[in-house]
Formats: C-alpha cells, structure tokens, sequence
C-alpha cells in the first residue's frame, strides 16, 4: 500500500512538472503590486559574540508609481525598514528599474544621473555580466555558472547562479529568478564578495505580487518580517546613552551622549556593506553630521573611545 502511495505520488509529481515545462513563458519583472522583503544580519560584529548570527531589521521594497528618464518608463521602488533601533513607517523613494526587450533590467538610484545594469534574464551559461552600481568599485563582474527552471507559485520561472569572476572556485555568490531578481541582496545585479568569505547577508525572505505570496524563505517566526533579537543591553551596560536627532534625518544630524563629560569619543558610520562612510570626534559629547549630499539608506553608526565599543544603531537618511 505505501509503495503504491509512493509511485502515485511520484507519478502525479511527474505530470505536473511536465504540465508546467510545456506551458513556461518568461516571467517579467513586476512594474507594480510588488513588495520585497530582505532580511539584514550580524555575524559576530560587536557588541555581538563572534559566532552568533542574529537578525538586525527587515526592509521592504515597493512597487509604487512610475517615471520617465531617457524615454524610457521606470518603475519607481520605495523603502521602509523595520528595526530594533529606529523605524521608519513611511516608504522612501529609494530607486527606478526598467527592463528592456533584451531581458536585462536597469536600475536608476534617486539621486544617480545615469542608469546602470541591475540584471540580465537573457544571459547564458558561460557569459559575464558587470555592473557598477553606486558603491561598488569601477566594474564588478560575476560569471554566469548555472540556470536551471523551478517552480514559484505556480509558474515556471529561470533561475541563475552566478559566480565571482575573480575567484570562480568558491560556488554561486549570487542566485537570480527572473521575475524577482537577486535572492541574496536587494535589488543588487552582482555579488563583490565570494561566498565562502562572507556568510549572506541578507536574503530575501517574501516576495509579494498583488496581495499574493510568491516566494518565501522564511525567517525563524515563519513571517516575512525580521524577529529582531539584537542584544542592546550589552551596549547599555557600559551606562552610555547616545541620543540620535532627527532618525530618519534629512540634513544635520545630532549626536549627543547624555550624563557625565567623556574625553576621547568618536562616532564611525557605515553603510550596508561595511565600508566607512564618515569619523567625527566628539566635542563637549556631542557631533554633528551633515547628511544633505548622502545618498538615501541605511547606515550604521558607531560610538566608542579607544577602549570600547559603547553604543550602535542605525541611522536613516531620507
């Protein structure tokens, strides 16, 4: 009896894949109704022990209206986070992405005055595909590793694995599907660090198109927005409060520590990647950072003396 179950099982599964394989057609990036949802993480970063991997805040990008650049009619996407430090409720309009007849999507950030090449649906095995988005170096190239179709919701899609062209050895650094793009990292094209050196930070948990959940990898409360579990209280047992206004900010952000007079602070912040953006010392316990030329996003800010870390959090810039 479980044997037939078994090949009845095997067989139905068979019929419908080929049901599916004969009614495939190319899935185009949604240009509205569509929501990501990323999930961002720690590794081992202070004041995190080095091996615990906790999750630090979601952020959900949006389909919402579009625009003209070039001729061409972009899709806007809008950001909002959700964060143990600071939140923001309303969206910011953060990118445009439009996709061509070729297959290959191209992205315009808001404050960006020409486009760059976000993905290429049409590639093959063996081809390398570059790109130069904001923040990366001059060209980062991956390689084209392998594509095989799978099953999102009911319709067939092609997914892509692509590889670091500077260190082909170390596995996929990157996964596409087309239709939802980069798996691995929001509305990034390639990967510029390999696999196997840095664990992947962040992933793609929910994609959503209209009302309907089509993808899900989810986190460890089974819903797509972040359990956030980061330990502010080891920061706060150093009795150092620090006071950020206004978050999310606009133009001049103030730092300022609360309580007794400390000598030596100094204030470090990052973007996303890890890459540090601005050092201020403080002065009578305070600094303040003009952020009216910073590109809209997410940083990380933190405080510390030359003994310790002292105090962290994410800043916005709208």
């Amino acid at each position: 009896m479980c044997f037939r179950k078994l090949f009845i099982g095997i067989v139905t599964n068979l019929l419908l894949t080929i049901n599916l394989l004969g009614q495939y057609q190319y899935v185009p990036m949604p240009t509205q109704n569509a929501t990501w949802s990323y999930t961002h993480y720690i590794f081992g970063a202070p004041p995190i022990p080095m091996g615990i991997i906790v999750c630090d805040y979601t952020a959900h990008y949006r389909t919402l209206g579009d625009t003209l650049i070039s001729g061409d009619l972009y899709t806007k996407i809008y950001v909002n986070y959700d964060s143990s430090i600071v939140s923001s409720s309303t969206s910011v309009y953060d990118f445009a992405i439009y996709e061509d007849p070729n297959k290959e999507v191209w992205t315009r950030r808001s404050n960006d005055t020409m486009s760059h090449l976000l993905y290429d649906f049409g590639a093959s095995v063996g081809d390398t595909i570059c790109s130069t988005i904001h923040f990366f170096p001059p060209s980062v190239c991956n390689i084209v590793t392998r594509i095989d179709t799978i099953n999102v919701g009911g319709t067939l899609r092609r997914r892509m694995e692509l590889t670091l062209s500077t260190d082909p050895f170390a596995g996929p650094s990157t996964v596409w599907i087309e239709g939802i793009g980069n798996v691995d990292a929001p509305f990034m094209g390639v990967d510029f660090i390999s696999s196997h050196i840095v664990p992947k930070d962040p992933e793609l948990v929910c994609f959503h198109e209209n009302n309907q959940k089509i993808y899900g990898n989810f986190t460890g409360n089974g819903t797509c927005h972040c359990q956030v579990i980061l330990p502010i209280e080891k920061i706060k047992q150093t009795n150092i409060e620090l006071t950020v206004a206004p978050n999310p900010a606009k133009d001049i952000v103030i730092f300022k520590v609360e309580g007794k007079m400390l000598l030596d602070l100094e204030l470090e912040v990052f973007d996303l990647v890890g890459r540090s953006q601005k050092r201020i010392r403080l002065e009578d316990n305070q600094a303040q950072l003009d952020s009216r030329n910073w590109p809209k996003g997410v940083y990380i800010y933190r405080l510390k003396n030359d003994k310790q870390l002292l105090n962290t959090g994410k800043l916005i810039i709208q």
